[in-house]
């Protein structure tokens, strides 16, 4: 948990957002970096931010491979076809999973993260492909979001003006770390945070 935390708190911006105007209370209960002194909302923020959105889809698909091989997958898909919970579950889990962009928060890993943590993004990236896998056989889809194509789309051009707000993100995070950051280049970093909370339209 504490490797957790130190990744946390070095690839996303989280530990800004006390100069940001989002939220009424701190983003900690307490002073210790841990995942229970974490308030839900800069949780969720700060792994939107950097386009990991582990919070909506990590282990899920673990959970339903596991699933899947105990009980065959023609009963899960059957139950999935039965069930309107089922469905919605699977649909927002999907949802969360294009929504991830795991190109982009490679770049922050490899800018802002020590070498010795940057195995936890592998772990990431398996867990990704197994959720992937996992959606696309109880669906019994080829892609995600194949019967969503609006959102499908939406979101691939939603990410064509996220990309660079990212990328400058990373650019100022790094000056920060190294405290090399100007104050004008420090309130370019806040507002790309604005920037990528309104498009992403999650701030927790």
């Amino acid at each position: 948990m504490i490797i957790l935390m130190i990744y946390f708190e070095k690839v996303t911006p989280v530990n800004l957002l006390s100069t940001l105007n989002i939220g009424s209370r701190p983003s900690k209960r307490t002073s210790e970096s841990t995942i229970d002194s974490y308030r839900a909302i800069p949780w969720v923020f700060g792994w939107a931010q950097t386009r990991h959105t582990i919070t909506g889809w990590y282990g899920a698909g673990t959970a339903l491979l596991d699933i899947i091989e105990k009980n065959g997958i023609r009963k899960i898909q059957s139950a999935y076809r039965k069930s309107s919970f089922l469905q919605n579950l699977i649909s927002n889990i999907e949802m969360t999973v294009v929504k991830s962009d795991l190109l982009i928060s490679k770049m922050y890993v490899e800018e802002l993260l020590d070498e010795e943590y940057k195995y936890l993004f592998d772990e990431i990236t398996k867990e990704l492909k197994k959720v992937n896998k996992a959606i696309r056989l109880v669906t019994n889809n080829v892609e995600l979001l194949e019967d969503n194509p609006i959102l499908k789309n939406t979101l691939k051009i939603r990410n064509a003006y996220l990309d660079p707000l990212s990328l400058i993100q990373i650019l100022l995070m790094k000056k920060l770390s190294d405290k090399e950051i100007t104050e004008e280049e420090k309130t370019s970093l806040l507002l790309s945070i604005n920037g990528l909370a309104a498009g992403l339209r999650n701030t927790g």
